[in-house]
Parts: structure tokens; C-alpha cells; sequence
């Protein structure tokens, strides 16, 4: 299989024809008298192929994103739960604090 620089690809398959044998002949001594050739079109097979291989490649990103995702959350929710409150005195003063320059 080869591209053309058409940007198409082939492929190309030859099968030799035997040479007719007598009852007597074993099947070592056939002579090949030619041979017959098949080339198909598989621009498309190539296409497809190509297009596959990007899928698995967004559907591995994905499934990397998933599991980050869930770490996350996971590593979140740890955190919060270890997390303890800051006590806010009720009936506190507020002030502000002076600016620093």
C-alpha cells in the first residue's frame, strides 16, 4: 500500500497463473505463465482509519479528564472534611484596618 502524490492510496495484489499440467505432471514442475493483478482504490479504508484513530485519541483524553475530575472531587471533599470552622464571635466589633502604604 502507497500513496500517490494524488493523495490516494492503492492497494495492489498479483496472483501467478499456472501453467496447465498433464495427469502425469506433479505439482512441482507447474511453470507459471503469467500472472494476474488486482489494484483497489482504498483512499476511503484510509479515511476511516484515520478518523478512528483521532476518536480513540479524544475518547483517551476524555477518560483522562473523568478521572481527574473525580480526584478532585474527591481530594475536595477530603479537605472540607478535615476543615475546621473559624469561629465568628456574635456580637463582635467590626473595624477596619488601617492601610499599609
Amino acid at each position: 500500500m502507497a500513496p500517490t502524490t494524488e493523495g490516494k492510496w492503492y492497494r495492489t495484489r498479483f496472483l501467478p497463473v499456472l501453467g496447465k499440467k498433464s495427469r502425469q505432471e506433479e505439482v512441482e514442475n507447474q511453470t507459471i505463465d503469467g500472472a494476474t493483478g488486482v489494484i483497489m482504490d482504498i483512499t476511503q479504508l484510509k479515511a476511516r482509519e484515520a478518523d478512528l484513530k483521532a476518536q480513540d485519541v479524544e475518547k483517551a483524553r476524555l477518560v483522562a479528564n473523568e478521572a481527574t475530575a473525580k480526584e478532585a472531587s474527591r481530594l475536595k471533599s477530603q479537605f472540607l472534611a478535615n476543615v475546621r470552622p473559624v469561629p465568628i464571635p456574635k456580637r463582635g466589633k467590626l473595624t477596619r484596618l488601617p492601610d499599609v502604604a
